[in-house]
């Protein structure tokens, strides 16, 4: 029977013993591909354990792709200890990578292995080896925060509910009712719960009224949505408000939570965390600008930029976030031309200044900016 590709966050538990003790493992299973790169900061934190899949099958590629993946994880969460698995191994059985060099870039790789989904559990590619190391990798990344049977209640009532969001005052009387009153406590408690993947959390000064029931989240609601917006819209950057609207009241056979729809309210809170992680921007006028959702080819009216007496940057490393280059056409919106903008660039205008901002994507990421007449459009990337 040919299935569906589903397309989100797919999140399972995992009950085992770990140094005698009962653990409860959560795994995220994510999507890969390069038009979901920017959504990453939205779900990778700290305290986890990560396993970064190659296919096997694409050896002349694979040291390049695992070397781009363990510098996203170390970009957004250093330190965490990762496992490169060589996936499809019975495929491939001669498959290996430059695991010296992978590990002196990225210290937190603890170890490769080979691995195959279709072999037995037991088998030397079977699941088991690779269960195994992270089961041994599990108690070096735990969160410190110890806590009683209150905090433990508390947990165990937010991973159960059954609301895809509750309200902040809810959250307060739930812990309330399991003893913790203390609200600094109340607040640490959620940033740990983040960590954990129980619940997600997010705190900002400009939530307007409408969205302030909106504070502890159901994870996979959340990037339902986001998930949602980016696959299921048409093929443009530039998503009007009632598009958006549409598509999340909308249900869809591909997607992890398919019958869920949201209210124009909840889409608001879609937009918001989007907004806040650098992956859309609202432009005025009903529009809605999510970068990774322009056409890779750049427009014709790129030939018509000068390249004439113009001043060349160019900067060059072995990893850029792909989502620098949508960072900065949304932070530099006001001076962004609409009419030449694609997924890697775009062109930039202001009174007596020009500039072409693009990345590539080669033996090591660039990021290139053309300005061929005096002028200052003042660039700054953050982080």
């Amino acid at each position: 029977e040919k299935k569906l590709p589903t397309d989100g966050v797919k999140m399972t538990k995992w009950d085992t013993i770990i140094e005698d003790k009962p653990f409860t493992l959560r795994f995220l299973d994510f999507g890969g591909q390069e038009i979901m790169h920017s959504m990453h900061r939205c779900f990778l934190t700290a305290h986890t354990v990560y396993v970064v899949v190659c296919e096997s099958r694409d050896d002349a590629e694979i040291d390049s792709v695992a070397a781009r993946w363990l510098e996203t994880v170390k970009s957004f969460a250093p330190g965490c200890p990762v496992i490169l698995a060589l996936n499809k191994a019975a495929l491939n059985d001669h498959v290996s990578v430059n695991q010296r060099d992978l590990e002196d870039r990225n210290p937190a790789l603890k170890c490769v292995l080979k691995t195959s989904a279709a072999e037995e559990a037991d088998h030397k590619y079977g699941v088991n080896t690779l269960l195994a190391a992270i089961r041994e990798e599990i108690p070096g990344c735990i969160n410190s925060y110890t806590g009683g049977a209150d905090m433990l209640g508390l947990k165990r009532e937010l991973e159960d509910m059954e609301e895809d969001y509750i309200s902040s005052e809810r959250y307060q009387a739930i812990c309330a009712a399991h003893h913790i009153t203390d609200g600094k406590l109340q607040h640490d408690m959620l940033n740990y719960f983040k960590d954990l993947g129980v619940a997600y959390y997010y705190e900002s000064d400009d939530l307007d009224n409408r969205l302030e029931s909106v504070r502890v989240l159901n994870p996979a609601w959340l990037t339902n949505g986001i998930y949602r917006l980016i696959l299921r819209t048409k093929p443009d950057g530039f998503l009007t408000l009632d598009e958006i609207k549409q598509t999340l009241r909308a249900t869809h056979a591909g997607d992890i939570l398919r019958d869920k729809v949201y209210t124009p309210e909840e889409t608001e809170f879609v937009l918001h965390v989007m907004r806040m992680f650098g992956i859309s921007r609202y432009i005025g006028n009903g529009v809605e600008m999510i970068p990774m959702k322009m056409p890779k080819t750049p427009p014709d009216s790129v030939k018509d930029f000068s390249k004439h007496d113009t001043l060349h940057l160019r900067w060059e490393a072995a990893y850029l976030p792909n989502n620098l280059i949508h960072r900065l056409l949304i932070q530099k919106f006001p001076e962004l031309d609409t009419n030449c903008v694609w997924r890697t660039g775009g062109w930039f205008r202001r009174d007596d200044s020009d500039a072409l901002a693009s990345m590539e994507f080669t033996d090591g990421a660039k990021l290139i900016l053309d300005e061929p007449t005096v002028g200052d459009l003042n660039y700054d990337l953050g982080d």
